[in-house]
């Protein structure tokens, strides 16, 4: 820890971590080791699993960006504006700003009933979000809800242990096996925002690049509209 008033000062240049700490009101100094290190506790998780938590965090990329454009285009702003409009870390929020601006500016009670069950779908699929991208992960303790977590040493073998790994949000736990499920569900209402944007705004459709762009992720959702 820092003496007095020194404020911490990082860099990438060491082999090894370490902590310097001058006198006075000098800042002390973290130096980074250029190669990877582990982390503190052992991340119990497949490469699948870790594959899952990436595509769900790309896929929620893609609804926003999606709801922004779509936004963009019915308020007539700039995509920056747009951006400002919608930069409420809570998905919610900004799912709202996107359905009100869908509700004002496209006609059809039957379109409008879709956006707002997609804008609750989407609410839904927040709090799923959360309890894997805002985890830490651990091994299921013996009894309902606990968990444990091993220390990750440098170069030893990552530990054995017999029970599944879990994911902890809020000291909550939720089976690793509801991941795939949460992907899966966002993947579907990437697919309904999509289709939601080339109803609402079919000029986009004039657009060469962007017309062979979606056409695959909106045939897909118009399967998805036409099952159970």
């Amino acid at each position: 820890m820092a003496r007095g008033h020194a404020r911490t000062k990082i860099s990438h240049a060491a082999k090894k971590p370490e902590v310097v700490i001058p006198q006075g009101h000098a800042r002390a100094r973290i130096t980074y080791p250029d190669e990877s290190l582990s982390p503190a506790f052992h991340i119990p998780l497949s490469d699948n699993d870790f594959k899952l938590i990436g595509e769900l965090c790309a896929i929620q990329g893609q609804i926003e960006l999606i709801m922004q454009m779509t936004v963009m285009a019915l308020l007539k702003k700039s995509l920056r504006s747009v951006r400002k409009l919608m930069d409420s870390p809570n998905m919610t929020s900004n799912t709202n700003v996107w359905l009100n601006a869908v509700e004002t500016h496209v006609p059809g009670e039957i379109f409008k009933e879709l956006a707002r069950t997609v804008a609750d779908e989407i609410a839904v699929l927040r709090e799923g979000r959360n309890d894997f991208v805002h985890a830490f992960y651990a091994v299921a303790g013996e009894t309902e809800g606990s968990f444990g977590m091993h220390r990750d040493i440098d170069g030893a073998s990552p530990p054995m242990d017999d029970n599944p790994a879990v994911a902890v949000h809020r000291l909550k736990t939720k089976p690793m096996g509801r991941l795939k499920e949460t992907r899966d569900k966002a993947a579907v209402l990437s697919r309904f925002v999509l289709l939601i944007m080339r109803i609402a705004v079919p000029r986009l459709r004039k657009s060469r690049p962007l017309r062979a762009a979606l056409r695959l992720g909106t045939r897909a959702a118009y399967g998805n509209c036409s099952g159970s």
